[in-house]
């Protein structure tokens, strides 16, 4: 009867049941979705075990069916509501930091801005002094390199989907977002030290953006906390201690009372004054840091204030390929090919022209996707592989590789470029199944020895 009324995606899950409860002597559960004799759709959670005879052989099977439609309601609902926090809480952290991004973009703005003046008029004295100039364009890169870590410390932080779960290094992530927050936090009177010993070998199980998310909460916490101190301080330690990564977040504040320390992780407690605290930024990193199958503690720091303590198991470590003739023979490499650059930005397909170009690779652009099936598919031009921006006008990378594909089905003789995705979309997912000509996704902004990397993938 309940295989009747099960939904159609639910019946692999009841023969699963039966299968598992009819070879094995315990009590047996599964929930499914069905629906009643009018339409309406319930869960249904339904426990089961067989009874054996003297033989061992099945004699009958007792079991119970519950409806627990409400109870599986309620959970989505504090599961959507969890999410909806979480997204709201990141919201809070963008706005909170807009115009300090905005300040601190500005002023690499201006040195490159400035630098490259001076480089002009450099160029157009007679005597123009090489070593002043390298020394300027130290400078501009050193600017470039600010900003890209603003970008970075972005990416995930303002990307909605955090959902999932990935196997990746907290490293990056974890400097990064420090990274970000520092000088605003200097400006605003807050000293921020970071003492990280986390090697890039290790590696977590869970979703970076997460992680960040959490990371963010506290240092803005800790950063609270020192409000009204003369000498604010706050010390972000990372490490690596019994297979577990150490995420230790220390400040000069007033401290956390012992009684309170047993609630401040619980949903909507503040101890902040009213309209500067929500109670939501630490209970979700008690959320966050649970769903990493970890802990967070929160402790007295060396510094007289607040420590919050998490810690995280350790997934696995990698090996990292430290062998430094490989890494120098990379950067003098020469690659040769026929390589089609597909993007709308001008500046982006003058520069990769020239580059690739200068590394030996015969190199053409287009400025959208059409224009690409048109030099491929009308001109018959055959490329080793493309490299492609994902939002463009008239046709964006991905739907450019779709047409390729679906077009090259019929052609027996037709050369399949390899294709790289250029994108400064943050944490930018595909299906990769459905389009096995791209081979990897490089991210803007990229830096000469990323790029060179991914060639080698290329051709």
């Amino acid at each position: 009867m309940w295989d009747e009324r099960s939904a159609p995606g639910e019946r692999e899950k009841l023969d699963q049941f039966l299968e598992e409860m009819i070879g094995s002597d315990r009590t047996c559960e599964v929930t499914v979705m069905a629906t009643t004799p009018s339409e309406r759709q319930k869960f249904i959670k339904i426990q089961g075990q067989v009874v054996r005879g003297t033989h061992g052989k099945a004699r009958e099977v007792i079991g119970i069916a519950e409806d627990v439609s409400d109870e599986v309601m309620t959970r989505r609902e504090l599961e959507n509501q969890k999410s909806l926090a979480s997204h709201q809480a990141r919201l809070a952290s963008i706005g909170e930091l807009a115009a300090g991004v905005g300040h601190e973009i500005n002023n690499p703005l201006t040195i490159i801005r400035g630098f490259i003046e001076i480089i002009r008029g450099q160029m157009a004295s007679p005597e123009i002094r090489l070593d002043e100039v390298s020394e300027l364009v130290e400078k501009i890169d050193d600017s470039a390199d600010r900003i890209e870590k603003i970008v970075s410390g972005l990416r995930s932080l303002s990307h909605d989907d955090i959902s999932g779960s990935d196997n990746f290094a907290p490293d990056s992530i974890l400097r990064d977002t420090v990274g970000f927050v520092d000088e605003i936090y200097r400006r605003q009177g807050v000293s921020l030290e970071m003492i990280s010993d986390v090697p890039t070998s290790v590696r977590l199980r869970g979703h970076e953006g997460k992680l960040q998310q959490a990371l963010m909460n506290l240092l803005s916490n800790a950063r609270d906390a020192t409000e009204g101190q003369d000498d604010r301080k706050i010390v972000a330690n990372f490490s690596v201690s019994n297979s577990e990564l150490i995420i230790k977040i220390q400040d000069n504040g007033s401290g956390i009372a012992e009684p309170i320390r047993e609630r401040i992780f619980q949903p909507f407690f503040t101890t902040k004054e009213i309209g500067k605290g929500t109670g939501i930024g630490l209970s979700l990193v008690h959320s966050i840091v649970q769903e990493f199958r970890g802990r967070v503690e929160c402790l007295e720091s060396p510094f007289g204030g607040a420590e919050f303590r998490v810690s995280l198991p350790i997934e696995a470590e990698e090996p990292v390929d430290l062998d430094p003739v490989k890494s120098s023979g990379l950067l003098e490499q020469k690659f040769s090919g026929k390589v089609l650059i597909v993007d709308d930005e001008e500046g982006v397909r003058e520069f990769l022209l020239l580059l690739l170009s200068q590394l030996g690779v015969t190199v053409e652009a287009v400025s959208n996707g059409k224009q690409a099936l048109d030099k491929i598919f009308l001109e018959g031009e055959v490329y080793d592989a493309v490299i492609t921006d994902l939002t463009m006008p008239e046709m964006g990378g991905l739907e450019f590789v779709h047409k390729m594909q679906e077009e090259a089905e019929g052609q027996d003789q037709f050369h399949q470029p390899k294709v790289l995705l250029a994108t400064g979309v943050p944490n930018f997912h595909f299906e990769e199944a459905s389009y096995p000509a791209v081979v990897g996704i490089l991210n803007k902004p990229f830096s000469l020895q990323t790029l060179k990397e991914n060639l080698t993938r290329l051709l």
